[in-house]
């Protein structure tokens, strides 16, 4: 199925294509005055049915989760040529976008932690309703009016995480190698989305030159925690602290932020906390006068990407996702099971047997 602006899909009319990757597209649609996001899977080979299951692990996911910063599932198709889902339409820019342009220092700091708290409850809600998103990163949140946590391709059931693998999320975007991942991960990752969101840019990586394996991502953020070769707040020069963060007080940002890196089990209990601790730390009195004079910071040359390369950053902060199910394996735990129960049926019978 060829898309195009205008066809019908489930009584929705296509208007234009907002976003395309190597698994879909999304377009924006139309019934009547309602306006939805429609998510098709590539029409391409798909030989270990990774994008299928994608799929239908967000219809699994949607079908469940509610909450007003996630997406509400309106309709699916999952048996047609081109797969596709219906769901609400997230407005407005991309986060990754936003950042990597620098327009995200058009919002004001107030605003932009307003909508950090959105999306905080929103996973607080995803994790108490029982699921774990498995890769929070500014390109899967979307609006500055509503924001949206979008993309749940890649989410999985708590009780299911239990021996699944630990190469699925974005790299970039991922606790220390060694850390579980569940919902500590997602806290992880919303941390680093809370610094973008404040400072224009990843506090470990250049995002248009990042590691290429999840797993010496990994690896580097570990060192880099230990070494504490990040950019620290306390270690930007003044050009690289933004205009409406002049006033705060950057020791006590960087101890938050520390807390936030940092192992599992001492990092802030829960993301309403966070959220809070950071609205004392940079809505202060002290820094109250330079909120409306901010001033986008100054990187060194290459350090951000242009607006016209902002739509890369997607590409390079590819999502693994899940590798396809061990068919050998479920198949000799069939036939073990199977095995198993035959001998406790075979002592049963011969035990009786013997009895009589």
């Amino acid at each position: 199925m060829q898309l195009t602006q205008g066809i019908g899909i489930s009584g929705y009319t296509l208007e234009e294509r907002i976003g395309a990757g190597a698994a879909g597209e999304v377009w924006s649609a139309r019934l009547g005055e309602q306006r939805v996001a429609v998510k098709f899977m590539n029409h391409v080979p798909d030989p270990d049915g990774k994008y299928a299951r994608s799929l239908q692990a967000e219809v699994e996911a949607l079908r469940h989760l509610q909450h007003p910063n996630v997406p509400r599932l309106y309709d699916y198709d999952l048996q047609t040529e081109r797969r596709y889902l219906v769901m609400t339409l997230a407005e407005g820019m991309g986060w990754d976008v936003l950042i990597a342009s620098g327009a995200v220092f058009s919002i004001r700091l107030d605003r932009r932690l307003n909508l950090l708290g959105q999306i905080a409850n929103a996973l607080t809600s995803v994790h108490g309703q029982g699921y774990i998103h498995r890769d929070v990163k500014p390109g899967n949140i979307r609006g500055t009016t509503t924001p949206y946590l979008l993309d749940f391709g890649v989410s999985i059931e708590r009780q299911a995480v239990s021996g699944t693998s630990s190469q699925v999320g974005t790299g970039l975007y991922m606790p220390p190698l060694g850390d579980a991942l569940d919902e500590n991960s997602d806290t992880f990752g919303f941390a680093l989305v809370a610094y973008e969101m404040l400072f224009g840019r990843h506090p470990f990586y250049d995002p248009l030159n990042p590691p290429t394996m999840i797993d010496e991502t990994r690896r580097m953020t570990t060192l880099r925690l230990r070494q504490h070769d990040w950019h620290a707040p306390t270690r930007l020069q003044p050009a690289e602290i933004p205009g409406d963060l002049r006033g705060v007080d950057m020791g006590r940002l960087e101890a938050m932020f520390v807390r936030a890196f940092g192992p599992a089990q001492s990092r802030w209990p829960d993301l309403d906390t966070f959220m809070n601790a950071l609205g004392e730390t940079v809505l202060t009195t002290a820094n109250q006068p330079h909120l409306d004079h901010a001033q986008p910071p100054q990187f060194d040359a290459g350090d951000r990407p242009t607006p016209d390369t902002a739509h890369l950053i997607a590409e390079h902060q590819a999502t693994e996702h899940p590798p396809a199910p061990d068919r050998t394996r479920l198949i000799w735990g069939v036939v073990m099971v199977a095995i198993i129960l035959f001998s406790l049926a075979w002592v049963l019978v011969m035990s009786r047997y013997g009895s009589g």
